[in-house]
């Protein structure tokens, strides 16, 4: 009988980096373009006795940032066109179950699944807006400076997570490669109370990273 090319480890911890592609949606139908951003964080991967060997604990604290863009906004001229784009700068915290197929559990190349919930915390937002202009036959474009829109949207989000991947080992590093979809559950308009004026933040995210295997 063959032995494991390694032993899992109790404990794993890394760190990971990717991109994000945010939107906002109205009944989960997504209404703006992607407002494209960066991931950096840290992960821990736990798998206690009395779980089974093919389910692990994953638990993570990111930086992110995500938002919309493209978002309309009604002016009353026809020759003025003006668009806004909205940058969050959120504390994320995911916790999910990861599943491994049973019969990968000792190769070095591992696919999973995972599923779970996630908390945001927005520390900032930023709006900023374009206006397209049309006077006697030319356009003109203005990009104006970002503005500071954090009052108007809430600072706590928290939202459903699903994610695919797969996981290299070597003799001491796990590397990962992740595609993972948070589904917002929280209505981010902080200055209306009318729910027609309710919408979530959704967000996918193509991340990489790179932890011990051997820890503990």
């Amino acid at each position: 009988m063959e032995e494991p090319v390694v032993a899992d480890a109790t404990l794993r911890l890394g760190a990971q980096i990717g991109f994000t592609q945010g939107t906002f949606a109205v009944n989960n139908q997504d209404f703006t373009d992607p407002k494209v951003g960066v991931l950096i964080g840290a992960f821990a991967h736990y798998n206690p006795d009395f779980l089974p060997s093919w389910l692990t604990l994953d638990g993570e604290i990111n930086y992110q940032q995500q938002g919309a863009a493209n978002i309309e906004v009604p002016t009353g001229d026809p020759n003025i066109i003006q668009t806004k784009n909205i940058i969050q700068h959120n504390i994320d915290i995911p916790v999910m179950g990861i599943l491994t197929p049973p019969g990968y559990l000792n190769e070095s190349l591992i696919p999973y699944i995972g599923a779970g919930v996630a908390w945001g915390y927005n520390m900032k937002t930023y709006q900023q807006t374009n206006t397209r202009s049309t006077v006697d036959g030319g356009t003109s474009f203005r990009v104006e400076s970002y503005t500071d829109k954090s009052r108007q949207y809430v600072q706590n989000d928290f939202a459903a997570v699903l994610a695919a991947g797969f996981l290299v080992k070597t003799e001491t590093w796990m590397y990962t490669v992740e595609a993972r979809y948070r589904l917002g559950l929280t209505n981010l308009n902080g200055i209306s109370a009318n729910p027609s004026n309710a919408f979530t933040g959704n967000v996918f995210t193509l991340k990489v990273g790179v932890g011990f295997l051997t820890l503990f």
